[in-house]
């Protein structure tokens, strides 16, 4: 919320595997869980922009 307002964002993310058949994950920042690289588009960014600067 930004105010009384709500504020809609748009994530993406990428599973990337090797050739042994692992994923590549990441630690989160905000907290003790991982997952898959990824995170919140920027204004007039892309998804395939957003995957390249997050991985």
């Amino acid at each position: 919320m930004i105010g009384h307002k709500t504020l809609l964002t748009i994530g993406c993310g990428a599973i990337i595997e090797d050739d042994r058949g692992r994923i590549l994950l990441q630690k989160r920042a905000d907290g003790d869980v991982w997952g898959i690289p990824g995170g919140i588009l920027e204004i007039a960014e892309t998804f395939e922009d957003t995957v390249k600067r997050e991985v």
